[in-house]
């Protein structure tokens, strides 16, 4: 079966297909104007302990941030965070990955701290 395209059959399809296609776009460009965000800048925190002693002894590191919203948000509320010049899926990231860092554990194995591209993180490159 070929359908036969006639200027009639092809504007009436066109028609339809915007008939749809328009008011949901209509709807998801008023719920995205209503999207409210807030952008705060903490790479140069000074809130952050240095996760390493004098003993080279690995502790963990928690950062605190406090920062003051402009206006009201209404629930719910999500929260990003952006990394710049960070590659997921870069050959070194993915030969570093540590199922054991997924899973929580991030203390020392048997008291040594691994550096990030050593035999417990992955191969060298």
């Amino acid at each position: 079966w070929q359908p036969i395209l006639t200027p009639a059959w092809v504007i009436g399809t066109f028609t339809v297909v915007g008939a749809i296609f328009i008011p949901i776009g209509v709807v998801i460009l008023a719920a995205s104007n209503d999207i409210q965000e807030t952008i705060v800048e903490y790479s140069a925190s000074t809130n952050c302990p240095d996760p390493t002693d004098d003993n080279k002894v690995w502790t963990p590191r928690q950062c605190t941030m406090t920062f003051k919203l402009d206006e009201v948000m209404k629930g719910p509320v999500y929260v990003y965070y952006q990394l710049s010049n960070y590659y997921q899926n870069h050959r070194r990231y993915v030969k570093s990955r540590s199922d054991r860092q997924f899973r929580g554990d991030f203390g020392p194995v048997d008291g040594n701290v691994p550096e990030p591209d050593s035999s417990e993180w992955g191969e060298k490159p």
